[in-house]
């Protein structure tokens, strides 16, 4: 059985302990994942601003030419290449710088009137050749109408560039030429190498078609990942004022688990993709469950230690108990249980105790009055008081002996390997409801012992009848409950007071409200009423249960008597209820009465003097 208690223990601290454990490493995970969604939502918004700044920057500070002449003039080829010298050597990601003519008079419009080139292999900044038309080109044709163009990103060489555009204006704000600008994207490279999450998180650039113009790594550059999710997702924000609210999962270019989120940069049709392998990313979580694990199992070894030890402190008593129910139950109420458990158990054992003093007591009595009052009828008290002696005994022995068989059948099923848990809590609710069993057996005598079978009423004061009831009634709420039983009062609910001993009362009104709860079908109905006078006081109980048969409703007041259709009911039961509640109700100068069909219910009354 300490084997059966161990693992009921287990089971029952491990499972709130992992569940915890499981609930909080789910949080963890779930608040761990929202941070790393906002770092990288963040690093990608930061680089987006950074790479729109720096291409701004460079627009319209670079290429940003006013000339001091209110006329409508072509500019002069000297000044031309000053200017484009000029913006080639302040800014070395210009490859290629060029003006383009918009005064008719003196060249072609659309056409080249002069370029400058910076030569790849040695950055020497060198004179276009070949003047190009560039009426049709996009840059010219924005530009020419004053306004400032940025073109799509392309790859040259695997090396980004784009195209920028921007009107020369004179004095007068009209356009009287196009600059135009070919810009190495190496600064954005830069930007993007530089920006990274972690020890190995890291950003890259791509276009509208999902070809990535910048990545740390320079040889994934024009690498296509508009297969992506976190690709797919800024890709379709691209036609919409919105960034990317979340990351996604899934495996990178080099077959890396990451969690991947982007922002948008509306302004030349971009998108900035942060990337953070989950090796680092679910580390903290991997190392949190760790420590769960550990002290789950340290947990464990605490547990078995002390479940180990409540086991036994739990099932000695009760085996000490069980002895000492036997004993008294033979007949030697010399014989004292001593148990300290600071529970029912011990409450259990004094009872115990006090019912073996008692009935010794009683003996004493009853042979002290037979040899004083009866000297001269001492054979036959003494045969009568044997008699009643043994019955009692025989009763008291059998009732008692009926849940502690069921208590020892059960403790002995118990040490079975083969029980399952749930075998060993039903067999812990049958020892309970033994338990719970004697208990009221051992209150019947007490409460016997305590008002003797002549009981004359005492200690009295005003007491209300239908508060007692509501108490009744809530004593055994469980039982109502269980059995989904209506209760009904009705009759007089103002003057229901009387003058008796509450104690007493108490017992009488809880005897009757026990039986008629015991003794109702599942859904049953009962009724209580009060009645009277201004002289008589009438309780009155019906329920619609199993009822009394007409040939035992005499005797239904006697004690140690049941109804054979209460003992099929509910085999457990001193016949002492009825017995007790005559005997009070006598003693208050009241009646007491039945009225009973078998298997239509019973009606309990008694009448007790205002």
């Amino acid at each position: 059985m300490r084997k059966r208690f161990l693992r009921s223990f287990l089971i029952t601290g491990l499972i709130p302990l992992l569940l915890m454990g499981g609930v909080t490493v789910y949080f963890i995970n779930y608040v761990h994942r929202i941070d790393v969604t906002s770092l990288e939502q963040n690093l990608a918004r930061q680089v987006a601003n950074e790479i729109t700044k720096e291409i701004s920057d460079v627009a319209a500070v670079q290429l940003d030419v006013t000339l001091a002449s209110p006329e409508f003039v072509p500019i002069e080829t000297a000044q031309q290449k000053n200017i484009l010298d000029q913006i080639l050597n302040n800014n070395t990601s210009f490859t290629e710088v060029a003006f383009i003519c918009l005064t008719p008079n003196e060249c072609v419009v659309g056409t080249e009137t002069s370029r400058e080139n910076r030569n790849p292999a040695t950055s020497l900044i060198e004179t276009g050749v070949g003047l190009r038309d560039r009426s049709r080109s996009p840059e010219f044709i924005a530009a020419r109408t004053g306004k400032a163009y940025v073109g799509q990103a392309e790859l040259n060489n695997g090396a980004p560039f784009m195209v920028l555009a921007r009107p020369v204006l004179n004095e007068k704000r009209a356009v009287i030429a196009v600059l135009t600008a070919k810009l190495r994207l190496n600064r954005v490279q830069n930007i993007v190498a530089g920006a990274r999450l972690g020890g190995t998180g890291y950003v890259y650039l791509i276009n509208e078609q999902g070809i990535i113009l910048a990545h740390p790594n320079s040889q994934k550059v024009g690498a296509n990942v508009s297969s992506f999710p976190s690709a797919q997702i800024v890709l379709s924000l691209m036609t919409q004022a919105l960034q990317a609210k979340e990351n996604v999962l899934y495996k990178n270019l080099d077959n890396q688990s990451v969690s991947g989120a982007g922002a948008f940069i509306s302004d030349f049709h971009w998108g900035v993709i942060a990337e953070w392998p989950r090796a680092e990313t679910d580390n903290p979580i991997s190392t949190i469950g760790l420590q769960i694990l550990i002290f789950s199992l340290v947990t464990l070894l605490l547990i078995v230690i002390f479940a180990s030890r409540m086991a036994y402190k739990l099932i000695s008593p009760i085996a000490y108990l069980s002895q000492g129910t036997s004993i008294i139950g033979a007949g030697n109420f010399d014989y004292r249980v001593n148990i300290k458990t600071g529970d029912e158990l011990e409450s259990l054992a004094r009872n115990l105790n006090k019912m073996a003093e008692n009935l010794k007591g009683l003996e004493e009595v009853h042979e002290l009055k037979l040899k004083t009052q009866y000297l001269s009828q001492s054979l036959q008290k003494e045969k009568e008081l044997s008699e009643v002696k043994d019955q009692f005994i025989n009763t008291v022995s059998h009732q008692f002996n009926t849940p502690l068989s069921v208590i020892n059948w059960t403790l002995t099923s118990l040490t079975d390997k083969s029980m399952t848990p749930e075998m060993v809590e039903d067999g812990l609710k049958k020892i309970n409801q033994s338990r719970e069993e004697i208990l009221a057996i051992v209150n019947d005598l007490l409460t016997l012992s305590e008002i003797g079978f002549s009981y004359k009423k005492s200690n009295t004061k005003l007491i209300d009848f239908q508060k007692l009831t509501a108490e009744a009634v809530h004593t055994f709420q469980n039982s109502v409950a269980g059995k989904n039983i209506t209760i009904e009062f009705i009759g007089e609910t103002q003057n229901t007071k009387a003058e008796a001993n509450e104690f007493a009362i108490r017992k009488v009104i809880e005897n009757l409200f026990d039986n008629a709860v015991t003794y109702s079908h599942e859904g049953g109905r009962i009724t209580i009423e009060f009645s009277g006078d201004l002289k008589m006081l009438t309780f009155k109980i019906t329920d619609r249960g199993i009822g009394i048969p007409k040939e035992d409703q005499a005797n239904i007041f006697q004690q140690f008597f049941r109804a054979k259709n209460a003992i099929e009911k509910k085999n457990v039961g001193t016949g002492l209820g009825l017995f007790i509640a005559e005997i009070i109700v006598r003693g208050h100068n009241g009646t007491i009465g039945v009225a009973s069909e078998q298997g239509k219910g019973s009606t309990f009354y008694f009448t007790i003097p205002r």
